[in-house]
């Protein structure tokens, strides 16, 4: 398995519909991953209508996927312009879900640089932040993103269930 020391080259581009196949794989791979760590948050990753909807935010443009060297998918993450969930009325970030590494790039910081690359798409529309959220009972993800710069800023409940926000900087 790869560790932090070991680089990789990524190239980072709005997912297309040829992308579809290896990005839902991604994601549910890390669905499946953490059901069988016992969070089950990202069940709903697994289904098709979630698949369904995944289709129609790459064809509307909100995926962006990672590409390693060989052009496998290393990793995706989808953006919004806004969460009136979350964020009522905010119009200053851009909003980053479905953040997934796919397991054979694990421990080369594949998430932190799809943040990073979160950052690039925010200041080219001219957005001042980048927010996201998570479960609040997952503290394994509250300290990950606290350590990828992010400040918590407050909780949220959402379907019953309380949700951490962060944003950092774009």
């Amino acid at each position: 398995q790869a560790t932090t020391h070991d680089p990789i080259a990524l190239h980072f581009a709005q997912a297309t519909m040829s992308d579809v196949v290896p990005t839902l794989a991604v994601v549910t791979a890390a669905a499946e991953w953490l059901i069988a760590h016992g969070n089950h948050q990202w069940a709903v990753q697994t289904t098709p209508a979630f698949h369904q909807r995944m289709c129609g935010y790459i064809a509307e443009g909100k995926v962006w996927v990672a590409h390693a060297p060989n052009g496998a998918v290393a990793g995706t993450f989808r953006v919004e312009w806004d969460d009136d969930d979350f964020w009522p009325g905010a119009r200053d970030a851009v909003h980053v879900y479905t953040l997934a590494t796919n397991p054979a790039f694990r421990g080369r910081r594949i998430g932190e640089r799809m943040l990073d690359w979160a950052g690039v798409v925010a200041r080219a529309a001219n957005k001042t932040w980048i927010r996201l959220d998570c479960r609040a009972d997952n503290p394994a993800l509250l300290d990950y993103y606290t350590a990828c710069g992010f400040r918590y800023k407050g909780e949220a409940a959402w379907e019953g269930l309380p949700y951490a926000l962060f944003q950092r900087l774009a």
